[in-house]
């Protein structure tokens, strides 16, 4: 098996060509557009960007047969244009290039962002209600794609990820913000009131779950990739103030809470369970 990683380059696409290096025998190659950081994966690359892919791509990748496709830029803000206006067309018109050219199992990662202002514990069988360009490119990507592929001859995973933190994280995410103002010995750190209730999974972990889901044959479609476990923002920052030992203050109700997202939310987790116990049945731990 070979299987191509995109996006590799980014916080959750580095940690999914490690999860595939430590639970799969398989020769991966990663790309992205950050050239450095993808020599540091150890693993085959190509440095390239979607919006100006070659005719021979496919060939320059390897020839791979397994495609998890990450690859989305302009994440700093779900509500750009950008999301609906060129990134939904150039991942559609790379996958569909890709499974022209040879590619037979597709995984593409799609958002939490799909559900939009829904609350409670969110099931993959709920209708979707994006209220972000991000949500509405991601989940037209997937209903174009669904349409657009012979899914008898391709087979066809939908990721929904909901909220990660970890090793790599981007700086102007919580926990980073957080970890920042306890390094440099802030009294208070500004934030909102920390009521909502939200799904964290640590991003070694998500990887390892992007992977079992997208490498297994029994359950194809739609996925959440979520600890299904809800926690307050409130309580998650405390966690980790407390963990830190720092004596740093949480300034609650600085911000204003986001209006592009419901004040309760979190994701089912029975499907991954199914499709991580397919996986492991056929790929049992090494002794």
């Amino acid at each position: 098996m070979k299987v191509l990683v995109t996006g590799a380059s980014g916080f959750i696409g580095g940690h999914v060509v490690r999860a595939l290096q430590e639970h799969l025998s398989c020769d991966i190659v990663a790309t992205g557009r950050d050239q450095e950081k993808l020599d540091r994966l150890g693993v085959p690359s190509v440095a390239m960007d979607l919006s100006s892919c070659a005719p021979d791509t496919y060939e320059k990748v390897g020839r791979p047969d397994t495609l998890i496709h990450l690859a989305w830029p302009d994440l700093s803000s779900y509500r750009e244009p950008a999301h609906i206006e060129r990134h939904l067309w150039d991942s559609y018109r790379f996958v569909v290039a890709m499974v022209e050219a040879g590619v037979r199992r597709v995984s593409c990662v799609g958002t939490c962002y799909e559900y939009g202002l829904q609350e409670g514990c969110l099931a993959e069988d709920l209708p979707t209600a994006p209220v972000t360009t991000y949500g509405v490119a991601k989940d037209s990507l997937r209903l174009f794609l669904e349409t657009r592929l012979d899914l008898e001859s391709t087979e066809f995973h939908w990721l929904r990820p909901f909220y990660t933190y970890g090793e790599g994280q981007p700086s102007r995410a919580l926990i980073p913000q957080l970890e920042l103002a306890i390094e440099r010995g802030a009294e208070t750190f500004a934030m909102s009131g920390g009521e909502q209730v939200r799904d964290y999974l640590e991003v070694s972990e998500l990887a390892v779950a992007i992977v079992k889901t997208s490498l297994q044959s029994e359950f194809t479609g739609i996925t959440n990739i979520c600890s299904g476990k809800p926690v307050t923002v409130r309580a998650l920052v405390e966690q980790r103030i407390e963990a830190s030992g720092s004596s740093i203050k949480p300034q609650f109700g600085f911000y204003p809470y986001p209006d592009h997202e419901p004040m309760e939310f979190w994701g089912n987790t029975a499907r991954l369970e199914r499709a991580i116990a397919s996986y492991d049945a056929v790929h049992p731990p090494s002794e």
